[in-house]
């Protein structure tokens, strides 16, 4: 048995959604695509998503985004909420789901350089979504953990507030509200 391939799991998680909303919507197949799946709305629009999953959210980062703007296009970020035990994969609840539209990726995304100065990238630390729509503003009582990791996030993104970035960041029900009148 091999390695899950979770981004494939995740565009299929993410398929299955808007499908189960009504969505009229086209998933892609191969292995480099920007395009992941499609979404064709009542007014003739299409609505194109970049899919990127993780086992889950708790570690690592989203690393090497491309940087595609558009109205139309979002990237989706998912934690399928698994773990491996044993080899055996453990499904700890439902998957986390946050939807950006690529226009406002770089009010969470930022620029880095490894210290080898050979390494170079356009991501985040995907923490910094649940920490954001988890709390209805910045001035509630957070855990240390969250007040400290969105004090490092802060640190490069000085130029926004936190209901604004807030505002940007979309669970499938915000989608659904969004786009509710256009399927």
């Amino acid at each position: 048995m091999g390695k899950i391939n979770t981004n494939m799991a995740s565009e299929f998680w993410f398929y299955s959604q808007l499908h189960r909303l009504g969505y009229q919507s086209f998933i892609t197949l191969g292995n480099t695509k920007a395009i992941d799946i499609l979404v064709r709305l009542s007014d003739g629009s299409i609505l194109t998503f970049d899919v990127k999953g993780k086992e889950n959210f708790n570690s690592g980062t989203y690393q090497y985004l491309p940087e595609t703007k558009s109205d139309y296009h979002f990237f989706v970020f998912i934690g399928l909420q698994i773990k491996k035990e044993k080899k055996k994969t453990i499904f700890e609840g439902e998957p986390e789901c946050y939807i950006v539209n690529s226009n406002d990726l770089d009010l969470i995304a930022f620029h880095w350089t490894a210290s080898n100065k050979v390494t170079k990238g356009y991501g985040f630390d995907q923490k910094i979504l649940r920490i954001i729509k988890k709390y209805d503003n910045e001035m509630v009582k957070m855990s240390k953990a969250d007040r400290k990791k969105l004090e490092s996030f802060k640190n490069f993104q000085k130029r926004y507030n936190f209901m604004e970035i807030k505002n940007k960041i979309m669970c499938v029900e915000d989608f659904e509200n969004k786009f509710f009148d256009k399927k």
